[in-house]
């Protein structure tokens, strides 16, 4: 993390209003730099593209059934009604995992004696930080991949056909072993 980095998220955060009395920051640092095909869902890009192509078909055969009627009219806007799908289909496509990437590269990761945070600030949305509890009960998973990852909860997320688990973490890190050898410290009372 570089000074700029730390005087903007470390000492600017304010962490004495957020930390509860005796906590301390134990480590922070950032995702590594590059593109990653996290989370890679080949069939939902799939369907995201077949549903961009449905949307193009639209677009234009809609464009051409339209092109003789008056232009002012309110069939001049029928062939825009595909952009909703082609959106929608980029998403799915792809777009997602270039959305992710901006995530990861606007976060900074922190770890105290008691929680882990993740700050993120992206512009037009503002500065996020939102924090989980590492205790007895946490369940971390260590990918030891390079770069790799450590995860210590879970968030459901409300979709048309129920509930989704996604996994919350420190993702893409250049020393996951000393992340979760601190995670399992604090776990176990001793950090």
């Amino acid at each position: 993390m570089s000074d700029a980095d730390g005087a903007y998220y470390g000492e600017a955060i304010g962490w004495d209003d957020l930390l509860d009395p005796g906590e301390r920051i134990l480590w922070q640092g950032r995702p590594e730099r590059g593109f990653s095909l996290r989370p890679f869902r080949p069939i939902q890009m799939l369907f995201g593209a077949g549903m961009m192509g449905f949307a193009l078909l639209w677009m234009a055969m809609a464009s051409w059934i339209t092109a003789g009627i008056d232009q002012n009219g309110p069939f001049a806007l029928f062939p825009y009604f595909g952009l909703i799908f082609l959106f929608a289909g980029a998403w799915n496509a792809g777009l997602s995992l270039i959305w992710a990437h901006v995530l990861r590269q606007r976060s900074v990761y922190s770890l105290s004696t008691q929680r882990a945070f993740i700050a993120t600030s992206v512009p037009l949305m503002g500065r996020r930080l939102k924090s989980w509890p590492i205790d007895q009960g946490s369940v971390l998973e260590l990918d030891d991949s390079q770069p790799g990852h450590v995860w210590f909860a879970k968030s459901y997320v409300d979709t048309k056909h129920g509930s989704q688990t996604r996994r919350v973490g420190f993702e893409r890190l250049a020393e996951p072993r000393k992340v979760y050898g601190l995670m399992r410290q604090i776990k176990r009372g001793a950090a």
